[in-house]
């Protein structure tokens, strides 16, 4: 036998994986999640550790199916290496384990990859490809190469990580995830206030009249508060992705067809 298949068969394994295939696709067209990627990553290690147990693997698959699991790809690496090393102990509840650790960490674990390796580097890096593109440079192309490189460094080290440390990863780490959370969340709220400014552009065209003078309201929110506008309309498409029933699409034509109207009324 193929030493990728375990001890199973080839087409005992595809079986596997087709009915769980057949079976996430049921729950996804229901409404469910689809945690696939997560079975076909730990099947190659059910497959070695419990070839000689189609059924328990069946058994384990299905488990892992009905977990709902969403994390970042690069920083969740540390859960599928600590989530493959807890079911190479064998345990009998090794899969009830490994479940309650994805599911306990992929949050905060979702909060950190997105920051670092989604919203910042990409954002980050994207922008001085863009610029230097605009220049006819190529070290821009050359620059996301390396980023991608590097996370898929960083996805390869933390799922050695998440091995290694297999059970102790709960013990050692999750204590220090709550400050890194944070300190990414003040990062971030940082990062997305300065880009307020230069990306929500919103000024009102409003003039004040005192007798024979005019003042522009612009200008005295400028030197009240400069941007408040722009701050206070981010703030309330905030606020309007928490209504019920309220979606992008929805709050995009609402901005649309409120600048148009407050523009030919001579507010904007």
């Amino acid at each position: 036998m193929s030493s990728k298949y375990g001890n199973l068969s080839e087409a005992t394994y595809k079986k596997v994986l087709v009915s769980s295939i057949a079976d996430q696709t049921a729950r996804y067209i229901g409404g469910g999640n689809l945690p696939m990627p997560t079975v076909r990553i730990m099947m190659p290690a059910l497959a070695e550790l419990y070839g000689d147990q189609p059924d328990l693997i069946v058994e384990k698959q299905m488990r892992y199916l009905n977990e709902y699991f969403n994390t970042e790809s690069t920083a969740g690496a540390v859960l599928l290496g600590a989530m493959v090393a807890i079911e190479a102990s064998k345990a009998e509840n090794a899969s009830d384990i490994s479940n309650a650790l994805k599911v306990s960490l992929m949050g905060p674990l979702a909060g950190i990859g997105d920051s670092i390796f989604k919203v910042g580097g990409k954002v980050v890096f994207s922008a001085m490809a863009g610029y230097m593109a605009l220049d006819g440079s190529l070290l821009g192309m050359l620059i996301c190469e390396a980023w991608a490189l590097v996370t898929l460094a960083c996805k390869i080290w933390f799922f050695q990580l998440g091995y290694s440390q297999g059970t102790n990863f709960v013990n050692t780490l999750s204590d220090q995830l709550d400050l890194v959370t944070t300190t990414i969340g003040v990062l971030g709220l940082v990062v997305i206030g300065n880009a307020i400014p230069s990306t929500v552009k919103l000024n009102t065209a409003i003039v004040l009249q005192y007798g024979e003078s005019a003042k522009p309201l612009q200008d005295i929110l400028n030197s009240i508060f400069p941007y408040l506008l722009p701050c206070l309309l981010t703030y309330a498409l905030y606020k309007a992705l928490a209504v019920k029933g309220m979606t992008t699409v929805k709050i995009v034509y609402i901005v649309l067809i409120a600048g148009v109207v407050l523009s030919l009324l001579g507010i904007v």
